[in-house]
């Protein structure tokens, strides 16, 4: 009856493609044919079945929500969120090293998690954090995933029954010397440092900058030289962080300083600077004319074609007087520097000088309607008839 319930559950997901299959588990992107989303298909032939329904409840911005643990044909299968983005893995392989300090903001976002997840009853230890299972999502959030070599701590217990985890990031004790706890996820961390700063493990490059000595406190071989629980190490983190940025904040201030200093200089010392400015916007105001100010020649005669048209419309006769017909170019030459940032009007407005284009679009058609309404205006007062 059980088996056929999950059947049941399972039927509504269509496999699109495997993603990944080895002799312990298969990955397939699914679709819900009801609700059309994508989600994650995994089917598992060693497991926890335990850790699952624990992760199942657990709640974490930083963790892929687990939404079906089934039991079927002696196997677990698990349906979770589909993460879209790029695994820490690709970055590296993009960029060859992480920041110090984008390091320590993704670390603390690890330590969110695996200290929600030691503190569980009982506690969960992950045993495989690595680049290849850490996820930057499309919107930036970190996300730990692959909980598949996850184990529950045993109170008691000398040693872990099944070896597992990946070589490079695996603690002295999941190779079955002693159990593992929280301090083996802290000594995979200390590699992941090592790895994101310098791009190579420890043993053949080591971080000799801010995160040298809690790495090295991460790594040791013995379980008791190490931090005793993540919340020691969150907290050397944000020491490190802080002291990170007021470093930073001194330079940018020396910065400034160094360019009011510059500033100073050429202001007292060149005095042919107001002339040049003078030279350029008497004799050379072309050189700011929407159209003539990039150089380019087809962009130049666009504009030439346009302010052509513009001026012709005065002295063509349209039945209006020269007054009105003075009224609508002076208009389309107003819209023209608006659209056009003409002497970088955009940074003078209100709305148009913001970052975000919803105020941008906003700030167009609020200034659109203001021309038009004070050009209509004084169309009305030059002929009050029409």
């Amino acid at each position: 009856m059980e088996n056929l319930a999950a059947e049941c559950r399972l039927s509504f997901y269509k496999t699109l493609t495997i993603l990944k299959e080895n002799d312990k588990s298969k990955i397939f992107l699914v679709h819900h044919i009801e609700n059309n989303n994508i989600y994650i298909k995994k089917v598992l032939t060693n497991y926890n079945i335990d850790i699952y329904k624990a992760l199942q409840k657990f709640k974490n911005i930083h963790t892929p929500c687990i939404y079906e643990v089934l039991e079927f044909n002696n196997e677990l299968i698990l349906i979770e969120e589909f993460v879209n983005g790029d695994t820490l893995e690709k970055i590296l392989e993009k960029s060859k090293s992480l920041t110090e300090l984008k390091t320590i903001e993704y670390m603390l976002c690890i330590c969110n998690i695996l200290g929600e997840l030691h503190s569980l009853k009982p506690p969960i230890i992950h045993r495989d954090i690595k680049p290849s299972n850490i996820i930057i999502n499309n919107d930036g959030i970190l996300k730990l995933i692959d909980y598949d070599v996850s184990r529950v701590y045993k109170k008691g217990s000398i040693c872990d029954t099944v070896i597992m985890g990946t070589q490079e990031y695996a603690s002295p004790e999941q190779f079955g010397f002693f159990q593992t706890d929280c301090r083996s996820d802290i000594y995979s961390m200390g590699v992941l440092m090592n790895v994101l700063t310098t791009g190579n493990y420890p043993k053949y490059k080591k971080n000799n900058e801010v995160l040298k000595d809690i790495i090295e406190k991460c790594i040791r071989i013995s379980p008791e030289e190490r931090y005793q629980s993540i919340k020691e190490l969150k907290n050397d983190l944000k020491d490190k962080l802080i002291e990170m940025k007021k470093c930073n904040n001194k330079m940018n201030f020396n910065s400034k300083s160094t360019i009011v200093d510059h500033n100073k200089i050429l202001n007292s010392n060149n005095k042919n600077i107001k002339y040049s400015i003078q030279k350029l916007t008497l004799r050379n105001f072309y050189k700011v004319i929407p159209g003539f100010r990039s150089g380019h020649t087809w962009k130049r005669i666009i504009a030439c074609f346009w302010y052509s048209i513009l001026i012709t419309a005065l002295f063509i006769y349209t039945g209006n007087s020269f007054l009105e017909d003075l009224d609508m170019v002076l208009f389309m030459l107003s819209l023209t520097c608006l659209y056009t940032n003409f002497l970088n009007i955009r940074n003078r407005l209100p709305l148009l000088k913001k970052q975000e284009i919803i105020f941008k679009i906003v700030g167009y058609v609020l200034y659109t309607f203001i021309l038009v309404m004070v050009f209509g205006g004084i169309l009305n007062v030059i002929n009050p008839m029409k």
